[in-house]
Formats: structure tokens, sequence, C-alpha cells
């Protein structure tokens, strides 16, 4: 195999100088390695060398562009950057045949097995597959082999503040949670989040779904649907002293209804005494 990647060394793969290592637009994470994992990475290579080798697929100039292995190339630039002697290469296996879709896709695949990706991570994910390789929902949902509404919810991070994506990053906020402001304007997403956080610091999704009801209907823009819980808090809130009688047999058989305390027959039934 004839490569033109600077000085190599073969052996039954490749060893390459890493600066003559292309890399991707793309990769499957949403934010670069952290200094700590970089850091833990080179000392691992210090100790016991580089265990497994970089995957690369070869370029028409005979050059070699990045697939899997990002960490591992970091750490070893960050290395000989230090001055290590003599300067380290890396560990290579050269894959024939894969253009750059392909690329990406064994790319994500490798750190979807590797690493605990996160709901930003998907997200920035299925962006690239949808808009740049015209995957649609249902192809990715069949890639992730996870549900259309999976899908949906993570695209709705795309469209969330930095700062929330980052909340979401650090596992300091529930996406479901998240998600809910994802139609609203970023001044306005950070605020309701605020406004639902308790002392601890902890948003309460209850108050965030209230709110961005509220938001939305004061621009008037279309209520989202209640759910059975919102029915049921709302007809449980009604009642006030003065009520009459029917007002309140009526407010109780909804609730028991809502409940599934009584039959369908049943609330019919007690519905029509009290109307």
């Amino acid at each position: 195999m004839q490569l033109d990647a600077g000085k190599t060394g073969h052996l039954e793969l490749f060893r390459i100088d890493p600066d003559q290592i292309l890399l991707p637009a793309r990769n499957g994470r949403a934010a670069e390695h952290s200094d700590e994992d970089i850091l833990a990475r080179m000392e691992s290579i210090r100790e016991v060398g580089q265990l497994a080798p970089v995957i690369c697929r070869r370029l028409p100039n005979k050059k070699v562009e990045l697939v899997a292995g990002f960490l591992r190339l970091a750490a070893i630039k960050r290395l000989n950057a230090e001055g290590a002697e003599p300067p380290i290469q890396v560990h290579v296996r050269v894959v024939d045949g894969i253009n750059e879709e392909s690329s990406f896709i064994r790319n994500l695949r490798e750190n979807m097995d590797r690493v605990d990706l996160t709901a930003v991570d998907h997200s920035h994910n299925q962006a690239v597959l949808r808009n740049e390789y015209g995957w649609d929902d249902a192809k990715i949902a069949g890639f992730y082999n996870k549900s259309p509404s999976w899908v949906r919810l993570h695209a709705k991070v795309g469209f969330l503040a930095a700062p929330i994506q980052q909340e979401i990053r650090n596992g300091n906020l529930p996406l479901t949670t998240a998600a809910q402001v994802a139609d609203l304007p970023e001044k306005k997403q950070r605020a309701v989040l605020d406004a639902a956080r308790d002392t601890s610091g902890r948003v309460n999704g209850s108050k965030v779904k209230q709110q961005v009801r509220a938001e939305k209907q004061a621009t008037g823009d279309k209520t989202p649907a209640r759910t059975l819980a919102d029915v049921r808090a709302f007809f449980g809130g009604l009642l006030k002293p003065k009520d009459s009688a029917g007002m309140r047999s009526l407010v109780e058989v909804m609730d028991k209804y809502i409940s599934g305390s009584i039959t369908d027959q049943q609330a019919e039934k007690e519905l029509r005494e009290n109307i």
C-alpha cells in the first residue's frame, strides 16, 4: 500500500506522523474532548503505549483522513508538543472504499460503543445526518433503533440556547424538561427555566410547562395540548367556598372519571343527574 503521509514505518498496519493525518469536517460529538480526557489518555499512552489503532480512510491524493480515534490522536499530538522523545507516531489502520458519509457513520458508531453520548451529542449527530446527508427522521430512528418521537425530542435540543445545552450535557437538566422551552426565544427560554428553579437549583418540570403555556397564550401562539394531569389539576382548582352543590358534584364526577375510579357509564349517569 502506497501512502504519501510523511515518513511511515510499516508493521502489520502503519505508523504515521500525527501531523500528517487530516481531520474531517465532522465528528460524532458536539463538543471537543476536554483537557481532562486528553490528559488521562496521555498518561495511559505514557504507561502502556497506544493499545488500539486509530482508523483512517484513504483520500484520492494519497493522504489519509481520520475516521475514528480523535482522543488518541489528540493525546499523541499533545505528547509530541510537550517534547516526547523520540516523537510518537500514530498506529493507524487505513480503510479503503469509504466516503465522507460512511466515515461519519463509522465514527458515530464507535462513539456510541465507546462513550456515553449526551442528548446534545445525539442532537448534533442527527442534525448532520438530516442536513448534510439527507436522512429523514424514519431513517435516523432506524439507525438508532429508537422511536420517531425520540428523534423529534432530540431535534429540539438544537433550538435551545447554548447555556441550556451545557446544562443538559452536564446532567443538570433533564432533556424532557428543557425541550419544553425549545419553541420560545432564547432569552425567554432561560427566564422560564430560572423561574421554575427551587432553592437547590433543580428545575420543576410542571412549573416549566405552566410557564411555557402562559408565554404562548400571551403571544397568541397555539396552546400546547393538555395532559390528563393538567385537566385534573384544573378541575381540582375550580371549586370555591360559595360554589353550588351542582358545581361541586360536576367537578367531583370529572375528577373521579379522569382518575379512572368510575366507568364511562357511571360518569355519564352522574353527569346527567347533575346537569
